[in-house]
């Protein structure tokens, strides 16, 4: 038995018909197209609405309700999982099918690139003008707050406000 041979032996076991355990049905519903095609149809509705909610009411309220929803996360899971299986399921790995295999890896490792973007990275504005290199970034999170129950003396002290794209005194001479 050659190395794909055994690959093949082991989803068509894991997936088999013949044994019609709750694990098999379970993993043979995840890995199924009927699936797939349920959670495109979801995924492409829930975004279009997004950009109606962000056109309407602002690009935080689209984030709240749709972006950052579990559920939408849930999808992009179940996506890179599905994908992941169908691999195995139809045998893609082997030289004949080698264009549905890239097709199948590039949609793959876009939904993991975007996990990676969503809980390791951060997000904000950098404003650079034509000519001029810059280090400052203006990020949309707070990661440092300063409570102080002494007597601090500052000199004068600013914020950038990014939703009204100006900048506010909040204290200082």
């Amino acid at each position: 038995m050659i190395k794909s041979d055994k690959y093949h032996y082991f989803c068509k076991t894991l997936i088999s018909n013949t044994k019609p355990t709750k694990m098999n049905k379970f993993l043979s519903f995840i890995f199924s197209t009927r699936l797939m095609a349920v959670l495109f149809i979801v995924f492409a509705a829930s975004m279009g609405v997004a950009t109606f909610i962000e056109n309407d009411f602002g690009t935080e309220t689209a984030r709240a309700l749709i972006y950052n929803a579990w559920w939408f996360e849930a999808i992009m899971l179940v996506f890179a999982i599905n994908f992941f299986g169908n691999i195995f399921k139809y045998r893609l790995y082997r030289k004949e099918k080698l264009v549905v295999l890239v097709f199948h890896l590039s949609f793959f490792f876009i939904l993991i690139g975007a996990g990676i973007t969503r809980y390791i990275s951060y997000e904000g504005l950098m404003p650079i003008k034509e000519g001029v290199t810059t280090n400052k970034f203006l990020s949309f999170d707070n990661f440092i707050s300063i409570c102080s129950y002494f007597d601090v003396h500052f000199s004068t002290v600013y914020i950038f406000h990014l939703q009204h794209k100006r900048r506010l005194k909040i204290f200082g001479n």
